[in-house]
């Protein structure tokens, strides 16, 4: 479901990782819809299994938990052109898949069956 009346009219604006970490960037993928641009930056998690984990260890989060990584400002401004697209009021969001390693996706496809 889209936002636009007719469906998608342009094909989304996929940018290069230099890109990404330069002024009008921020942002994996840029979808504009009649009325809506949503931004999103998708990410790569790493399974946490082990009560050693910082936010297990901080009472934050229980285990298996994902953790993403933001690129430093030292190497990118990219967090920063995220904050700013939403405090202009654009829709932002960070997005990692749902799922961990080859079997769950093996899991995942046989249900869709």
């Amino acid at each position: 479901m889209t936002s636009a009346p007719q469906g998608v009219s342009a094909a989304p604006l996929f940018l290069s990782l230099k890109q990404e970490g330069q002024a009008g960037g921020g942002y994996d993928v840029k979808l504009n819809f009649q009325g809506c641009i949503l931004f999103l930056q998708f990410k790569l998690t790493d399974r946490m299994e082990r009560a050693s984990a910082r936010e297990v260890r901080e009472g934050v989060l229980t285990t298996p938990l994902f953790r993403m990584h933001l690129r430093s400002s030292a190497r990118s401004d990219q967090h920063q052109l995220l904050l700013d697209l939403e405090t202009a009021g654009n829709a932002v969001a960070y997005v990692a898949a749902t799922f961990f390693g080859a079997e769950a996706i093996r899991i995942e496809r046989s249900k869709k069956r």
